[in-house]
C-alpha cells in the first residue's frame, strides 16, 4: 500500500464570498501522478494554487509528509514543492541553463552564487529531462516541447517532494503532448515525485495517471484510482460525452474512447 505523502483537509476557497472549492479532500502518495479533472470554472487551478499557498484557503489544511504548509514560509514551501505553471513567460533572453538554475533559488541564500552542489544538482535535472544539449541556447529559440521540458528541469533542480503541473501540455502538438507525458511518468516512478496534473485531456489521464480526481462545481464528484473515476455515468454527468475507459493491453495502461456527445 503506497504511504500518503501528500494530503489536503477539507480545502475551502472563495472569490469574494462566492464559493470556488468546497470540502476538498485527498490524498496522494510517493511515485503518483494524479489527474485534477472537470469542465472549466470547475475549479482546478485555484485548487492547485491553494496548495503550494499562492492562494489562501478560508479552511482546511495541506499536508506533506505530516507538516501543515500553512505553517511554512515561501522558500521552505518551494523546498517540498515546485510549480509547473500553465503559461510560464520568460521575456529576458535567459539560456536553458540559467532558467533551470533559477530552480535552486529556494536553496540558497540571498546574495550567495551556485555552488559545486548547485551545479551538478542542474546538471542532473538537465539530463533527467534531457535537455543538456539545449544550455547555450536562449528561451525564445526553443520550441514549445523543449521549453516545457526546460521549466520541468527547473522545477525538478528544487529537489521538490511534489510537483504541481497546470495543464503541462497546453498548446502543444500531440507527438510533444506524449513526449511531456512519459517524461513525467519517468520521473515520477525514478525519482519518487509526487505528481498533481491539471488537465483538460481526458485520455492523457486515463493513459497517464494512477489516480484522478473529478470536480463539479468546486466539489469532488469522484476521487480514486482513474477507471473508477473516469466511468461512463461520470463523464456523462460533468462532461456532457459518451465515452468508454478500457484497458489497453498494446499501451498496457487505459484509453478513453469518446461515443459522442448529448445535448
Amino acid at each position: 500500500m503506497v504511504t500518503a505523502r501528500l494530503r489536503v483537509q477539507d480545502i475551502e476557497f472563495s472569490y469574494d464570498a462566492v464559493p470556488i472549492l468546497r470540502s476538498i479532500d485527498f490524498e496522494a502518495g510517493e511515485g503518483e501522478i494524479v489527474a485534477v479533472l472537470g469542465p472549466n470554472g470547475s475549479g482546478k487551478t485555484t485548487l492547485l494554487r491553494c496548495m503550494n499557498r499562492a492562494l489562501s484557503p478560508s479552511m482546511g489544511t495541506v499536508m506533506v509528509e505530516e507538516r501543515d504548509l500553512g505553517s511554512l514560509t515561501r522558500k521552505e514551501i518551494a523546498k517540498e514543492m515546485a510549480v509547473v505553471p500553465q503559461n510560464c513567460v520568460i521575456t529576458f533572453p535567459f539560456t536553458a541553463l540559467e532558467v533551470v538554475m533559477m530552480g535552486r533559488n529556494p536553496s540558497m541564500d540571498r546574495f550567495s552564487r551556485e555552488g559545486k552542489e548547485d551545479l551538478e544538482i542542474v546538471r542532473q535535472a538537465m539530463e533527467a529531462t534531457n535537455v543538456t544539449g539545449l544550455a547555450a541556447r536562449t528561451m525564445n529559440q526553443l520550441s514549445g516541447g523543449e521549453r516545457q521540458r526546460v521549466i520541468i528541469a527547473r522545477a525538478l533542480a528544487q529537489k521538490p517532494k511534489i510537483m504541481l503541473l497546470d495543464e503541462p501540455t497546453l498548446h502543444l502538438d500531440v507527438n510533444h503532448q506524449m513526449d511531456i507525458m512519459d517524461l513525467v511518468k519517468d520521473l515520477a516512478r525514478r525519482e519518487k515525485l509526487t505528481v498533481i496534473m491539471v488537465s483538460h485531456d481526458l485520455n492523457l489521464a486515463a493513459r497517464y495517471c494512477d489516480k484522478a480526481i473529478l470536480l463539479e462545481n468546486g466539489k469532488v464528484l469522484s476521487a480514486g484510482p482513474v477507471p473508477e473515476v473516469l466511468t461512463q455515468d461520470n463523464v456523462l454527468r460533468v462532461f456532457k460525452i459518451r465515452s468508454v475507459v478500457q484497458y489497453d493491453e498494446r499501451i498496457q495502461s487505459y484509453s478513453m474512447t469518446v461515443l459522442g456527445t448529448v445535448q
